[in-house]
């Protein structure tokens, strides 16, 4: 939807215009608009941390699991970012598969208090390694389970 001078909601964000972008939510303006690389506003204002402009879209109808074009959500821009907080508030509505990854985005860039109770640096690690052969399947690199026998083997065979 265009509103005001003829931009988009995301082409407003992406000027810096968050008080215009505020105006043209209550004007009604596509919560869930996908930009280019399959961005949605919601994923903009996650990545750059902007809490309120996060609560504001979620509370206009935007759709937190909507994923751009490298199969990120909101949830994930915002663990890889490090924005606790918008994390904390978008993982409400993640899947399990979705929370973890972005849980080892934010341990990985110290961005959290630690790993959860009860889980040492093995367990992170085995963690980080699932979240990277995700990513690896995504590419085409190769199958997660392949990696993740792949970085065990190579963990046994370590030298200490």
């Amino acid at each position: 939807m265009a509103c005001f001078t003829g931009m988009t909601l995301l082409e407003t964000l992406d000027s810096g215009d968050t008080a215009k972008a505020r105006a043209m939510l209550k004007a009604g303006a596509d919560v869930n608009e996908i930009g280019a690389e399959g961005i949605t506003p919601l994923m903009w204002a996650a990545n750059v941390g902007d809490l309120v402009l996060v609560r504001e879209l979620l509370s206009a109808g935007a759709d937190p699991s909507l994923e751009d074009r490298i199969g990120e959500t909101a949830l994930i821009k915002a663990a890889a970012a490090g924005h606790r907080e918008v994390f904390e508030l978008l993982s409400t509505s993640a899947s399990a598969e979705r929370l973890e990854a972005a849980k080892a985005y934010l341990r990985a860039s110290g961005k959290s208090h630690g790993p959860p109770a009860g889980e040492g640096p093995s367990a992170l690690r085995s963690k980080l390694v699932e979240a990277t052969a995700n990513v690896a399947k995504f590419l085409g690199d190769e199958k997660p389970s392949e990696r993740v026998e792949r970085v065990k083997r190579a963990e046994k065979n370590r030298k200490p």
